[in-house]
């Protein structure tokens, strides 16, 4: 989904909360929307009701803890901590807040709702806000927001450093026939994929891959053959893609035609090579075509429309 509205300034990670631990007063926002009972869910999906049990709450509320034990140390100084559920129970929501007021140095925050909202204050302090589907558009929610007053020490500097397994370089030559404003990066190598990251998150991007398992991060550009870039199709939805790049408007009806893997008529005059596919000037995908006038559609079987 990242990769779909065309940005390139995150880092998604896979891996246990006890990792965050390692990673002291690093961020700003954590949001901690924790496994739970599932309470909000039943009116939309009534076989949850055989799911539930008084065990399964008490087993939620108690890994809610554990996660939100975990991840604390990586919340910066006066940074925000928002926790949510979709469930009802106390034990997994107020009972969590008032947990947290008691082992660390934090502040529920309070916010002006307007009574249209139809949402329900809840103790401690009001600051637990309960969404029932009676009175919102909606399933049953909650969600309340706490700020950090804790003073962090600087940590001591870790003189071990992990073995990478990416080389990092600089713009070349065939980066800037892809994208535009390549100062702006630094590429990653892996096996042959290239990966564009910001430089403003690259710093993060090193601590984080020293705690944390990355799953996919910056704009992912492609496989390199013999020095080449195959596109990926997150670069054709890029907003960073070159505007040299040459490129095949096509109408509506044709739009949905590439996207469905159908038929397209072309101009005949279309010159081998990658064509960036867009509509309204928005990027859809990748056609290539080959010195043998073959013509291939590149955008992903998985992401075709099956129904228009």
């Amino acid at each position: 989904n990242l990769a779909r509205w065309g940005n390139d300034n995150h880092i998604v990670t896979q891996s246990d909360p006890k990792y965050f631990s390692k990673l002291p007063a690093l961020f700003d926002i954590i949001l901690v929307d924790a496994p739970c009972s599932g309470e909000g869910l039943i009116r939309k999906e009534p076989g949850a009701l055989g799911e539930w049990s008084e065990k399964n709450v008490n087993l939620c509320a108690s890994r809610q803890k554990r996660i939100l034990a975990d991840v604390l140390p990586a919340l910066a100084d006066n940074g925000i901590l928002i926790y949510s559920t979709c469930t009802y129970s106390e034990a997994e929501n107020e009972e969590n807040m008032e947990w947290l007021l008691n082992h660390a140095d934090i502040t529920p925050m309070v916010f002006d709702l307007q009574d249209s909202f139809g949402v329900s204050r809840s103790e401690p302090l009001k600051a637990g806000h309960r969404f029932y589907p009676h009175r919102v558009d909606g399933e049953g929610f909650f969600i309340a927001a706490f700020r950090n007053n804790r003073k962090t020490t600087s940590p001591k500097r870790n003189k071990y450093q992990p073995k990478r397994n990416f080389q990092s370089s600089l713009p070349g030559n065939e980066d800037k026939v892809w994208l535009k404003d390549v100062d702006r990066y630094i590429f990653l190598d892996r096996d042959e994929h290239r990966t564009a990251l910001p430089r403003a998150i690259y710093d993060d991007y090193l601590k984080i891959s020293k705690a944390l398992r990355i799953t996919y991060s910056g704009l992912y550009m492609g496989k390199v053959y013999h020095g080449k870039l195959k596109p990926s199709p997150e670069l054709a939805l890029s907003r960073y893609v070159s505007n040299e790049v040459p490129r095949l408007e096509l109408s509506i009806e044709s739009s949905l035609d590439y996207l469905a893997h159908a038929n397209l008529s072309l101009p005949s005059e279309i010159k081998p090579g990658y064509h960036l596919i867009t509509h309204a000037g928005y990027g859809l995908g990748w056609l290539h075509v080959l010195r043998t006038g073959q013509v291939r559609n590149k955008f992903p079987s998985a992401w075709r429309i099956l129904n228009r």
